[in-house]
């Protein structure tokens, strides 16, 4: 049987393919604040995204900021 853990025991991350590895490098959770560093905390990267838990709306980083990225109701 394969190993379908998330992390090894050596600390070592495993993913089932590459779009899932790239899908969590993106997508950091849900905080009640902004994530000031990724999920390894490294300093954020453009096109990250997070759910703010307080209104579940969806942000996205734009290098220097969090920007809403939720649509508003018409």
């Amino acid at each position: 049987m394969a190993d379908s853990s998330f992390f090894k025991n050596s600390g070592t991350t495993t993913f089932p393919s590459q779009a899932a590895a790239a899908q969590t490098r993106l997508y950091l959770g849900s905080y009640a604040t902004a994530p000031a560093v990724d999920l390894a905390g490294d300093a954020l990267q453009t096109g990250m995204l997070y759910t703010r838990t307080t209104d579940n709306k969806l942000f996205h980083y734009i290098g220097n900021s969090w920007v809403e990225g939720s649509p508003t109701p018409a």
